[in-house]
């Protein structure tokens, strides 16, 4: 298994619309946020298809949030599931990482 993590490691994304979402670096107890960070901004550089959204402000199980960020990522989720190309909407919790 580790050998296959390795090796799935140097491959980029499929291309697929695909939807990621990042909690805060001092929320998050699970997932190591810097290093998600990083893969999120190298997949994009490399032409990946793929939407990022940091909420910073929230733990690891974004959509049972908060209300105001466990809504977001619900409505943003099914947004994305009916057309992935659109941008997620604006938000003062989450934001859309960029290249």
């Amino acid at each position: 298994m580790v050998t296959n993590g390795i090796l799935a490691r140097k491959e980029g994304l499929p291309n697929i619309p695909t939807l990621m979402f990042i909690a805060g670096h001092k929320k998050d107890m699970y997932a190591k946020t810097p290093v998600l960070l990083d893969f999120a901004k190298d997949e994009m550089r490399n032409g990946a298809n793929l939407k990022a959204i940091q909420c910073k402000k929230s733990m690891h199980e974004m959509d049972n949030e908060i209300e105001s960020i466990g809504s977001y990522v619900r409505q943003t989720i099914s947004h994305f599931v009916v057309n992935p190309s659109i941008s997620p909407s604006p938000s003062s919790e989450c934001s859309e990482l960029k290249q």
